[in-house]
């Protein structure tokens, strides 16, 4: 279901992530199929330009997007049951110039859910986003994660440390 619903592919051994750029394939970050692939992780076949990862199965009539740090990541919140979900794909730290690409596409959110992992790359997210969107960007209480990121807490936790990770971003404590 999950290979089918993200349209993964193979490509010289590695499982191949395609990114859309609204109906077309723009390019394809892949990776080793082991846990431990080596360094880097992922990293883009040539002539390849990410976008927002599974940008494809969002919709636009929502007024909510999740926007989360991997492909992984974007996987697992889809299977959790939150289908508007992309990934930033490049890493939090291409963010300034993938934002100006899709920023069309994010305007027409009315809130946008950032998961990001519990490390110094995920705080430069966060702060980032909120410096971009401002109160149209609600952040995940990460008080509340165990681990690094959703797919650890996902394996540790299951699906319901997901909901619970998701579900705080829509409560603002101001003050």
């Amino acid at each position: 279901e999950t290979i089918t619903r993200f349209n993964l592919g193979t490509y010289e051994g590695h499982i191949a992530f395609p990114y859309y750029r609204y109906e077309a394939i723009v390019g394809y970050k892949i990776r080793k199929p082991f846990k431990n692939p080596g360094n880097p992780k992922m990293r883009s076949i040539t002539g390849s330009k990410p976008f927002l990862y599974n940008i494809q199965n969002i919709d636009i009539e929502n007024s909510e997007l999740i926007i989360c740090e991997g492909e992984f990541d974007a996987m697992v919140i889809d299977h959790c049951g939150y289908k508007n979900v992309v990934s930033v794909g490049a890493g939090a730290n291409s963010l300034k110039t993938l934002i100006e690409q899709s920023k069309e596409i994010l305007d027409k959110f009315q809130i946008l859910i950032i998961v990001s992992d519990n490390d110094e790359a995920g705080s430069n997210m966060d702060k980032f986003f909120i410096e971009e969107f401002g109160n149209k960007a609600k952040l995940i209480d990460k008080k509340l994660y165990q681990r690094n990121d959703i797919n650890e807490e996902y394996i540790i936790n299951g699906k319901e440390k997901i909901i619970e990770l998701i579900e705080s971003a829509r409560f603002k404590i101001e003050g």
